[in-house]
């Protein structure tokens, strides 16, 4: 009887292993993009179109890490908190969104942590 058990036991987590195992694709060749003679993509290519012709964005993006967060210490893009980093000046704001912005972050460097301030942090982290 507890053999049984063992046995039911070890299949279920082997399947499961198996299973997510499985699901990780690291070297799956996604179909539909344009790609080099060697295989590799061909990041110059043109943006796909969707059938009305506009451009079609759909799909996996990942951004590569390039700065540590101070408010929680992960590897993230500048990106993700600031889309203007690298325009000279930063973003073109009007002056009532500026004045909004500096007291946001005004706000948000004495409360140490963007979770204080996020409405979503109980969903998930800022």
């Amino acid at each position: 009887m507890i053999a049984a058990k063992r046995l039911t036991i070890v299949a279920a987590v082997c399947l499961i292993c198996g299973a997510t195992a499985q699901t990780q694709w690291l070297d799956y060749p996604t179909a539909g993009i344009p790609r080099l003679p060697d295989g590799k993509p061909n990041l110059t290519a043109p943006a796909p179109r969707a059938a009305d012709g506009t451009t079609d964005l759909s799909g996996i993006w990942e951004v590569v890490g390039d700065r540590v967060m101070e408010t929680d210490g992960r590897v993230r893009s500048k990106y993700v908190y600031d889309i203007a980093a690298d325009l000279p000046g930063g973003a073109p704001f009007l002056p009532w969104a500026k004045a909004l912005h500096d007291e946001r972050q005004k706000r948000s460097a004495s409360a140490h942590r963007a979770s204080v301030v996020c409405r979503m942090a109980s969903l998930t982290r800022c």
